[in-house]
């Protein structure tokens, strides 16, 4: 039985790999031998990152853009050093950019609970306090669909952050959640869909009422960052998540 600390990859739906680990995840979305990177993990994922692009006869260059669902480091750890090896553009949706600007510390978590205390102690092992700021950056809005590989369209839930966004690719029917909704409670670890924990959103409530935009898409794969995905309708997972409310 694999640990969340594992390195893994898996095929997550068609052409849309995740990589990482089960703390921290992130994806590359293939077409015709080209990426999109969707959200970049934490910076000592680097080596799993290159080496499963030169398993497919690819490297850095090839990743065509990289699309970030919110600011927070575990999600942009590589960004930087992916945007100056592959000149390839960087978006973010416009009120989270501003937030880039600088790494904040990091949140007074409760990490007398062994769950959260195992993350943060994965976040130090992988050098999250050393993530590089990012030195250009695009931005995204609301319903746009990027015209990059996979086609993702945003979906703007706010709550998590002010700009926090999930990509849905609808011929997937596949919806990758950033922290909108994640596939384990961090305070316990319990396996499901569960939204963040109160100490690192902006604004829980926000986020509770965000899960409206998201639980009428037609998906039945809910890609997730931190703890496994769920198979099965989104409208499922939300209201898995609400039954369990925020922590």
């Amino acid at each position: 039985m694999s640990k969340l600390s594992d390195f893994n990859v898996e095929e997550a739906a068609p052409d849309v790999f995740r990589l990482g680990t089960g703390f921290v995840g992130f994806y590359l979305i293939a077409e015709g031998g080209r990426y999109t990177l969707i959200d970049s993990g934490l910076p000592g994922y680097w080596d799993q990152l290159d080496e499963f692009l030169a398993g497919r006869g690819s490297s850095i260059n090839d990743i065509e853009a990289q699309v970030l669902t919110h600011h927070h480091i575990d999600h942009r750890g590589n960004s930087e050093r992916v945007r100056e090896e592959s000149g390839g553009p960087v978006y973010i949706h416009e009120i989270d950019k501003p937030l880039l600007d600088s790494v904040p510390p990091p949140p007074k978590a409760p990490i007398w609970k062994p769950a959260i205390f195992m993350y943060v102690a994965h976040l130090i092992r992988h050098k999250a306090m050393k993530v590089a700021p990012l030195l250009d950056v695009s931005t995204y809005v609301d319903g746009e669909t990027l015209v990059v590989p996979g086609r993702p369209q945003v979906i703007h839930v706010p709550g998590h952050t002010m700009g926090h966004s999930c990509m849905y690719l609808k011929d997937k029917k596949a919806l990758l959640t950033g922290d909108a909704l994640g596939g384990m409670d961090a305070a316990t670890g319990e396996v499901g869909p569960r939204l963040a924990p109160a100490f690192v959103n902006d604004d829980s409530e926000m986020a509770l009422e965000s899960l409206a935009r998201i639980e009428a898409l037609d998906a039945d794969k809910m890609l997730t960052v931190h703890g496994p995905n769920f198979y099965g309708p989104i409208a499922e997972a939300v209201r898995i998540a609400r039954e369990a409310g925020i922590q």
